[in-house]
């Protein structure tokens, strides 16, 4: 049986992602592109649906299309808890980051969480709606990681330190996680009350 949160739905906020990650595929996505580059003659093995008809015509022999990458997109999902396991303000705040998190997924984009574990912060990308889940029912108070250097950040924070920037981590503590992370990022303040209507299974 899967443990995890109830998914209260939302928005990702994503974004390109910049840097080193950038030309990296999606996780469990084929990269493809939609742009023309260039074209260059056939070579055996190359697929069909590839050969660009009109230039082939001009120059007398097959010549198919080479794609630019398409432009890799993102959202580093940083969920700052503050109180205790149960507290019904934790709770939604970690429905909040499951429905933002699987909105980014369905999206096809990509996927980073940041949180706070027992074993300390943790920052890993999310392979699909299941790993999501898995990961945040270990989510605990205290300071996530931070997100990794050239992704959007988008946080959820718990309690009532409200909204602040993701590389601040939980309201009076200090940064934690490996990484840089990204300036001037969205939140999203957890409503004390909401989850009180609704049957959390994490834990």
């Amino acid at each position: 049986m899967l443990v995890g949160p109830v998914v209260i739905p939302g928005v990702a906020e994503i974004g390109r992602i910049t840097g080193e990650d950038a030309d990296l595929p999606v996780l469990g996505h084929a990269m493809t592109g939609d742009t023309v580059r260039s074209v260059r003659p056939y070579v055996s093995g190359d697929a069909s649906h590839m050969v660009h008809w009109p230039s082939s015509a001009r120059v007398g022999s097959l010549v198919v299309r080479e794609l630019e990458p398409p432009a890799t997109e993102g959202v580093a999902l940083v969920l700052g808890l503050t109180g205790e396991n149960g507290d019904a303000h934790v709770e939604d705040a970690v429905s909040r980051a499951a429905g933002i998190g699987i909105n980014a997924l369905e999206r096809g984009a990509r996927l980073v969480l940041c949180i706070n574990t027992d074993s300390g912060p943790l920052r890993e990308e999310i392979a699909d709606r299941m790993d999501l889940q898995r990961r945040l029912a270990l989510a605990v108070p205290g300071p996530p990681g931070l997100p990794p250097e050239g992704w959007p950040a988008q946080s959820v924070a718990s309690g009532l330190g409200g909204v602040r920037p993701a590389d601040a981590g939980p309201a009076g503590a200090g940064p934690a996680g490996a990484g840089s992370g990204s300036p001037g990022p969205s939140a999203v303040a957890a409503d004390p009350g909401a989850s009180g209507q609704q049957e959390n299974s994490r834990g």
